[in-house]
């Protein structure tokens, strides 16, 4: 792609694959499917080169091994700096059961963020997961461009939702079952323990910080990334 990507159907996607086949497995179809739905794809690449598909729609951020957070902070650059309105963000281990679920609008809104595994009778509030989200350009629409906080190791999303609320930036929830994230095979916990410690840690920090503004945008979950 060595055309700018105003006007083009965007994706852009994390990709770690660490040891987990399975990852690689649903990448490969991922990218089969954004392909033949017509979308260009920028990938944020933290895995060998030998594992890339090459061809015409897609370009890779070649990076070592980092967190989360710091990847999708540098998709959300590419993408702000560019001319495009709206793009889909994704991890490489969220499958789409559905493409029409896709096609959901953001309306009035700056962010859509797919509900996967909540009820939405639990919610009186939109959240934000960062599995698969839709966002429009905020630089392009004169909205403080916001992004992911990169010193916390888990439950970004908690996070980056709270800093979308206090900016004044709305968030649109689709419930859908149409999409569908392996939350079991994580490559960012060296182990359940290791997650439940971090997942804990982060949250005492996202309350601390938020609480600070006085403005909450939902539910402490311990449902995020």
């Amino acid at each position: 792609m060595k055309e700018g990507i105003a006007n083009k159907k965007m994706v852009f996607i994390c990709s770690y694959f660490k040891d987990k086949t399975i990852r690689k497995i649903y990448f490969n179809r991922n990218i089969a499917l954004y392909t033949k739905l017509g979308y260009n794809i920028i990938v944020f690449w933290m895995n060998d080169e030998k594992d890339k598909i090459i061809q015409e729609n897609i370009q890779y951020i070649d990076s070592g091994i980092v967190n989360a957070s710091i990847a999708r902070n540098k998709l959300l650059q590419i993408f702000y700096d560019s001319d495009c309105a709206e793009a889909i963000f994704s991890d490489d281990d969220t499958i789409i059961l559905n493409a029409k679920v896709l096609g959901k609008s953001i309306g009035a809104f700056d962010i859509l963020s797919y509900v996967i595994n909540l009820n939405n009778k639990i919610l009186d509030k939109p959240i934000f997961l960062s599995g698969i989200f839709k966002i429009k350009n905020l630089r392009l629409n004169n909205k403080k461009m916001i992004f992911f906080d990169e010193i916390l190791e888990s439950n970004q999303d908690v996070d980056f939702g709270y800093n979308a609320n206090h900016n004044g930036i709305m968030i649109k929830n689709v419930f859908t079952k149409d999409i569908f994230n392996d939350q079991q095979n994580s490559v960012m916990f060296s182990s359940q323990e290791d997650r439940k410690k971090k997942k804990e840690q982060s949250i005492k920090i996202i309350i601390k910080k938020w609480n600070n503004y006085g403005k909450h945008i939902s539910p402490i979950s311990n449902s995020g990334s």
